[in-house]
């Protein structure tokens, strides 16, 4: 009955926030949303926490918001039986996506320029590498994929140095698209930074 009183702009908007799942800040929201200003993000998000759609916290004058998880499940739900519901989660769920990547990116740039305690930091709490995985199957957002994943090996093994089979995995799912892409540029950046992992995870027993 709440989802039912909701404006189509409120309707939407919640099933859009519902793609993150964990707590995200005003202006990740604004992206997701695909709003022009932080402003109109704000409005819409406190109408829905006013209406117990939406969870707020408060820290260190930060204000952060998540979408409870059985909130998340009646989403999804809904956007199966919703053809109009369905397509507005699936377009913030690039978006999503698309936040996730940005984030990583500037991640791997704090950790190279001597900010490494608070890149690991952003890394563990954004988790982007979901967004990896699914982001480099969509025309958009494959060129960003590649580009981030041709000079983050380093900061991947720094993070993941226990991951081996995950960092393989990464890069074998983005040089499969760039082979049905028949992109050979792409394809040997990709290849040079997977080759990190023969000197990241060296052993006696690997030797060649």
């Amino acid at each position: 009955k709440s989802f039912q009183r909701l404006t189509d702009n409120e309707k939407h908007a919640f099933v859009s926030l519902a793609v993150f799942p964990r707590w995200f800040g005003i202006e990740e929201a604004t992206t997701v949303l695909d709003l022009k200003t932080v402003r109109i993000t704000k409005k819409i998000i406190r109408s829905l926490e006013r209406k117990s759609l939406i969870d707020c916290c408060v820290e260190d004058s930060e204000c952060s918001f998540t979408v409870h998880s059985l909130l998340r499940d009646f989403v999804d739900e809904k956007k199966i039986g919703d053809e109009a519901i369905g397509a507005s989660f699936d377009a913030a769920q690039r978006r999503f996506y698309y936040v996730d990547i940005m984030c990583f990116e500037e991640a791997n740039e704090l950790f190279f320029t001597h900010h490494s305690s608070e890149a690991v930091k952003t890394f563990h709490t954004k988790s982007p590498l979901p967004s990896l995985f699914e982001g480099v199957r969509y025309d958009n957002l494959y060129p960003k994929v590649v580009e981030v994943l041709s000079k983050a090996e380093v900061f991947l093994y720094a993070v993941g140095h226990d991951k081996e089979l995950l960092f393989v995995d990464l890069y074998d799912t983005a040089l499969k698209e760039a082979r049905k892409r028949r992109n050979e540029d792409d394809e040997r950046k990709l290849l040079t930074s997977k080759s990190f992992h023969q000197i990241a995870w060296f052993s006696g027993g690997r030797q060649s």
